[in-house]
């Protein structure tokens, strides 16, 4: 049965039970990064695809971040690959650019961009294993993409190395202060105020919620730099915020107590509901009874014991939340 579930071959009478999909299963999977040679500022375009058309967005998403600050990009130093590709190459004429590209095999000629591209992973990877240690049950390393562009913000607004100036700075020609208050811990839980109370100020009770807790993926790079992009625990979406609170030390997660994974991974598809879940959300009587036996039998014992244990841990645990309270408010 554990082989069964692993390979998505779940019997006919079941298959209406698998996760649902939701529009938070297409995410980024790559990364284009460009690098200023004289002030070593950094952009990461994210792409959904490794193809020639998106490595051509992501030519112009850079130069169009450039001229904002006063740049224009007039050569490029590349790898081969994308960037020997008919498509970038006609591109870079038609903006009357030159460029150059290092050896085969031979990245240390192109040694800037790939010193940058480790520091970035480097970076990216502290900050995501961090968040992964403090709050495993709503991380994972598949927002590495938000990861090292939150990596790429440090890097460019914080003071170089042995330098005065942030590669920001160097990069506009304008001293660029960076204001701390808006760095936050990637991966902290952040509390969003309702959308209710952002519109009309009306929160619908004195005694409902007046904020949802989301996941901190770093600052929006097309907003105000205390706008913060929080991923959403229910839809796996991802939204710029600014009434929000960042718990940058976790102090709101308790890491003792076993949590089953956040919603917005099941949905992804990055983790398979329990088989508790799967019974409970089965839609007709007949499925639920055939799931019932089969992950009820001898045979699969063991199975439901591994995957159920989280699972009653945490209702045994809010049990007798609730019965300390019921006794305290008696």
């Amino acid at each position: 049965m554990r082989d069964m579930i692993k390979q998505g071959s779940l019997p006919k009478r079941l298959s209406e039970v698998r996760p649902p999909k939701c529009a938070c299963n297409r995410r980024y999977k790559y990364a284009t990064i460009f690098v200023d040679h004289y002030s070593r500022y950094v952009y990461v375009h994210l792409q959904s695809r490794l193809t020639s058309e998106q490595t051509v967005q992501a030519k112009e998403a850079f130069e169009a971040h450039a001229r904002d600050a006063g740049v224009l990009v007039s050569h490029y130093h590349c790898d081969n690959g994308r960037f020997a590709d008919n498509a970038f190459l006609n591109h870079v004429r038609r903006e009357r650019q030159t460029i150059t590209f290092c050896g085969v095999n031979a990245h240390w000629q192109n040694g800037i961009a790939e010193r940058m591209i480790r520091t970035l992973r480097e970076s990216a990877r502290t900050q995501l294993l961090h968040a992964i240690e403090r709050w495993p049950a709503a991380t994972n390393t598949n927002l590495w993409p938000y990861a090292l562009r939150n990596a790429s913000n440090l890097h460019n607004h914080l003071p170089s190395k042995g330098g005065e100036m942030s590669p920001i700075s160097k990069f506009s020609s304008v001293a660029v202060d960076s204001n701390l208050k808006d760095l936050h811990t990637f991966g902290c839980p952040v509390f969003a105020l309702n959308n209710a109370l952002q519109t009309d100020g009306k929160g619908g009770g004195h005694w409902n919620p007046r904020a949802r807790m989301g996941v901190n993926l770093g600052p929006s790079p097309r907003h105000a730099r205390n706008v913060s992009l929080v991923l959403s625990l229910e839809t796996g979406l991802v939204s710029p915020q600014f009434h929000v609170m960042h718990d940058d030390f976790f102090e709101s997660i308790d890491r003792s107590v076993p949590a089953s994974p956040a919603s917005w991974k099941i949905l992804s598809g990055l983790k398979q509901p329990s088989y508790r879940s799967m019974i409970r959300e089965a839609t007709s009587p007949e499925s639920r009874q055939v799931m019932t036996d089969l992950f009820t039998d001898e045979v699969n014992a063991p199975l439901i014991e591994e995957s159920v244990e989280a699972e009653v841990n945490n209702e045994a645990i809010e049990s007798s939340r609730e019965s300390e309270m019921h006794y305290e408010d008696e």
